[in-house]
């Protein structure tokens, strides 16, 4: 049997993480059947995007990557993989960055984030409303609402305006987080925030949003009497899914249902509102 570990998040964290002590599940080539393994470097390796690399259990595995075409009319056309032209200075950057860094670098940036994310579960977990999803145990997390009557997209919502800004995830309705070492400075910060913003979801308050339209611009819509999710609630199945994109073919962006401000259009059969003609918007910028 052959398995492709895709370890683009953890590939530069749980190595790490072992020899600081972690428990760590059996995940890399010592475990059967594992035969290729990918790693992000431009992620938890702290280098510039977009690097990767791609190892290989054998020689024999690796020969298989390599594409060869004789017949072509400039003559032997040969590639490592799948991008035939490429730029060196991102593979340049990623190794200047890892062999500054070292074995003994990555382990004090991966010491850190950890410490970090252990403080992050602890305090959403003493935190009335909220808890983990699973049990994670290292960088990545996802918090979400115990309390029926708190809208963890709303609590995102409020730590937005706050600065945070956090991936929404479903199902179920959830704030993903991936906790790096940039994050350890503004720990108490963000704790801090993330407090006040599951109180500021419970309570009757005004949220003034901001959408940006066509032009580059923004624009205030009316406020909901509390803070609520961005936009109605997600389609479940990919068609529905295929009904929230723009006539442009890119999909829409968070804002509020309700009546269409001046100057914007409808999309048709949609249920959210699409961006302006481009007619009005030449009105507005003139």
């Amino acid at each position: 049997a052959n398995c492709h570990v895709d370890a683009c998040m953890g590939g530069f964290v749980l190595p790490f993480a072992e020899m600081e002590g972690r428990e760590v599940p059996a995940w890399d080539f010592r475990t059967d059947g594992v035969s290729t393994i990918s790693a992000d470097i431009h992620k938890l390796g702290y280098a510039p995007k977009g690097v990767s690399v791609l190892l290989h259990a054998d020689r024999d595995l690796r020969r298989h990557q390599t594409f060869v075409f004789d017949d072509w009319l400039g003559g032997l056309y040969a590639t490592p993989n799948l991008q035939g032209t490429r730029a060196g200075l991102p593979m340049a950057a990623a190794w200047a960055v890892v062999s500054h860094l070292g074995t003994d670098g990555y382990r004090r940036l991966v010491r850190d984030t950890l410490d970090a994310a252990d403080r992050i579960r602890a305090d959403v977990r003493s935190t009335g409303g909220l808890t983990l999803r699973g049990d994670p145990r290292h960088q990545i997390l996802a918090i979400t609402a115990e309390d029926p009557e708190l809208d963890v997209f709303a609590v995102g919502d409020v730590l937005g305006e706050r600065g945070w800004y956090l991936d929404r995830q479903y199902p179920p309705d959830c704030l993903h987080l991936t906790v790096s070492n940039g994050n350890v400075p503004v720990v108490d910060e963000f704790l801090a925030d993330l407090a006040g913003a599951v109180e500021a979801a419970r309570r009757p308050v005004r949220h003034d949003r901001l959408s940006v339209a066509g032009d580059g611009t923004t624009r205030r819509l009316p406020a909901p009497t509390r803070p609520t999710r961005t936009g109605p609630p997600r389609p479940r199945s990919r068609a529905a899914r295929s009904d929230r994109r723009r006539p442009n073919g890119t999909t829409t962006s968070p804002t509020v249902a309700g009546p269409a401000p001046a100057g914007w259009r409808r999309s048709r059969g949609r249920r959210r509102w699409g961006w302006p003609p481009r007619a009005a918007a030449r009105r507005r910028r003139s």
